[in-house]
């Protein structure tokens, strides 16, 4: 492992001197204080490149510190547990799940054993989790044997939110068909009404038939117009050893982004703002939606949403090395507002 990292040092700081010359030792400086600042990789501080030397240009990037910091005003820690619960999305917002789902209750198995054998594969998932940690992938579930079997492994294993597949829209699938391909949606409570700051992504694996996305060997995150609903030509994904790039076409599908637009998409935008007023107890929710054939699907909230790191490195390698902290001060200073009147009224 020291050996490892070691070399990692070394070859860091021969690129730097390599790519920068006698600048090197203050972009040295400057990719110490953004990996501080933000976790930011090597690659990712080379695909932004020299620019974030500047200082007007590492001021205009919101650390990861201040970020949480923001978010907990406006969020308060003790509320969190409301979207951490997976509980909360079936419960309130059953209209937008756009699938079938199980809450689990293991001193009775018949309804498990129902709900296995209509839909013989499922996900079951931890009740507090992130990341797809503690989430199982059940296939081809069809002897009373086998769905015992996965009754006792769910229940050992306290897998509490059992979930049918949900059906993806075709116009998706022909990007990769083998998992759903999920939108990032975001939604604050301004003075008036619910808005949708940032611009919407789309997450796309890459790599070979997966059954989850955090088992892709990797991931394409594509920007879409918020007013068409039409993916931007050119999606963001990092190749060997980390450094972000970009491409036109999907690797394993050779589908063209640029020429897909979102199905349903003003329905999808309408969907989580509605959905926002079903969870009065945060401003501020990242949504994961997926689209199905028959319109779009809430497949989660997150309290804090972790999509800044990237959406911010994303941006900077589009526009000069400039982070997006005036565009998420703003967003904070409507919410803030927002609480302010709530709490007069």
């Amino acid at each position: 492992m020291m050996k490892k990292r070691m070399k990692r040092i070394r070859d860091t700081g021969a690129d730097l001197f390599t790519r920068y010359g006698w600048k090197a030792p203050l972009a040295a400086l400057s990719y110490a204080q953004m990996r501080r600042k933000l976790g930011m990789g090597y690659g990712e501080f080379r695909a932004i490149g020299h620019a974030c030397l500047s200082r007007k240009r590492r001021a205009s990037f919101l650390g990861m510190e201040e970020y949480f910091k923001r978010c907990y005003q406006i969020n308060p820690q003790a509320k969190l547990k409301v979207l951490r619960d997976k509980r909360t999305v079936i419960t309130r917002l059953p209209h937008y799940l756009g699938r079938e789902c199980l809450i689990a209750d293991y001193s009775d198995a018949a309804a498990f054993l129902a709900f296995v054998e209509k839909h013989g594969a499922f996900y079951a998932k931890k009740n507090f989790s992130t990341g797809g940690v503690g989430t199982r992938v059940f296939r081809d579930i069809h002897t009373q044997e086998e769905r015992m079997r996965a009754y006792a492994l769910c229940k050992e294993e306290e897998l509490v939110i059992i979930e049918q597949f949900i059906p993806q829209h075709p116009a998706l699938s022909a990007l990769y068909p083998h998992v759903v391909n999920t939108i990032r949606m975001h939604t604050a409570r301004g003075p008036e009404g619910i808005q949708l700051p940032f611009l919407p992504e789309l997450c796309v694996p890459f790599g070979g038939e997966r059954n989850s996305v955090h088992t892709a060997r990797g991931l394409y995150k594509i920007f879409i117009d918020p007013d068409s609903g039409r993916l931007w030509e050119k999606a963001f994904y990092r190749r060997y050893p980390g450094i972000l790039t970009q491409a036109e076409t999907h690797c394993d599908t050779g589908a063209a982004f640029g020429q897909v637009v979102i199905p349903y998409w003003e329905e999808a935008k309408a969907m989580v703002r509605d959905a926002a007023t079903h969870i009065p107890e945060l401003a501020f929710i990242g949504w994961d939606v997926a689209i199905t054939p028959d319109g779009p699907a809430i497949i989660e909230g997150n309290a804090i949403s972790g999509a800044l790191k990237g959406y911010q490195i994303q941006m900077a390698f589009l526009n000069g090395g400039y982070g997006v902290r005036q565009e998420y001060e703003a967003m904070f200073a409507l919410a803030e507002k927002a609480l302010a009147a709530g709490k007069q009224n």
